[in-house]
């Protein structure tokens, strides 16, 4: 499927590109996110310096990478580097917790240290970046400081994918339901989870694969009704259309094409006679084949039998992870 739809629509993402700003940019881009390097345009954010210049050898011309470290606000924090580089966080490791896991030792502290950090929209103003269509957010428990630090760019976003914790991996880090409120009282909904599971030390050998719940990837996406008002916001006609369609270029990335379906018909008098009729014919064209033939009995039995054998063939460790978000 081509998240950008037709080549009718080309011009307007290439004049106007979707800008993602990538906060714990460790690992460079996202897989999903590959579908979308035709048009887009990428604001990384990396406070780890030996992972920085790793990023820097492979960057284009339509990606800048920061070495900054993000938070609500100009501060000097503590930041408790672990044995695992990936563990490393603004907030102390919960050993009590930890402890009861396999591999704890990964989350030794092996040196504290002095991080100077910004707001987001600090480094957005200095960086000249006005717009920003999609936020991703994984820094080991500060997700939560780094949007309060994000009211301005929040008022052009049109999703956030971002790493919320439901256990208290570290003291005193914020949950899943602070992150969610935030998110829901500024215009987004909760479309998914790929929530990762961990089995008690003790007991990781027995019963089947899921353990505890123990944090999740995200992925929020403003409702319809805030959309329509960002959009009447945008003065200029073509900036609006575009804003429509990477806003539908989005659920498609993820998947999501009857999100992409509501929007349209909520917003099609901003897109031509001509535009409207291409983009449900681009519709029509995903419609699942399985939904064309009719019901045979027992086809629901078979699609279970097949889970359960992908299940039975599972490597039985101690971690049982959903790869990624979405309709993929």
């Amino acid at each position: 499927m081509d998240i950008f739809i037709n080549p009718i629509f080309y011009s307007y993402f290439e004049k106007y590109l979707l800008t993602l700003v990538d906060v714990g940019a460790s690992g460079g881009i996202l897989p999903h996110w590959r579908r979308a390097e035709k048009f887009l345009r990428r604001l990384g954010f990396e406070p780890d310096t030996q992972e920085f210049h790793k990023l820097t050898r492979s960057t284009d011309r339509n990606t800048i990478y920061l070495n900054t470290a993000l938070h609500k606000e100009k501060a000097s924090l503590d930041f408790y580097c672990t044995r695992k580089q990936e563990c490393s966080s603004l907030f102390s490791p919960n050993r009590y917790f930890l402890n009861a896991f396999p591999a704890p030792d990964r989350f030794d502290v092996v040196e504290k240290v002095k991080l100077d950090t910004d707001s987001l929209d600090n480094q957005l103003g200095q960086a000249g970046v006005s717009d920003v269509d999609f936020i991703k957010i994984d820094t080991q428990g500060s997700e939560l400081a780094i949007l309060e630090g994000a009211r301005t760019a929040l008022a052009s976003i049109l999703g956030i994918e971002v790493e919320v914790e439901f256990s208290q991996i570290y003291d005193n880090q914020p949950l899943f339901s602070e992150v969610e409120l935030c998110l829901r009282t500024r215009g987004f909904q909760l479309f998914d989870l790929a929530p990762c599971y961990w089995k008690r030390a003790k007991g990781m050998r027995y019963g089947k694969p899921k353990g505890q719940l123990i944090f999740a990837d995200a992925l929020f996406l403003r409702d319809a009704k805030t959309i329509g008002e960002l959009l009447e916001r945008i003065q200029d006609n073509e900036q609006r259309k575009a804003k429509l369609l990477k806003a539908l270029a989005i659920c498609l990335l993820y998947g999501y094409v009857d999100y992409a379906a509501e929007l349209f018909e909520s917003q099609a008098g901003i897109l031509s006679p001509n535009e409207v009729t291409v983009f449900r014919a681009f519709l029509t064209k995903n419609i699942p084949w399985l939904s064309k033939f009719p019901y045979v009995p027992g086809r629901n039995k078979l699609a279970r039998a097949f889970v359960w054998l992908s299940q039975m063939l599972e490597y039985p460790g101690w971690v049982k992870k959903q790869r990624y978000l979405g309709n993929h």
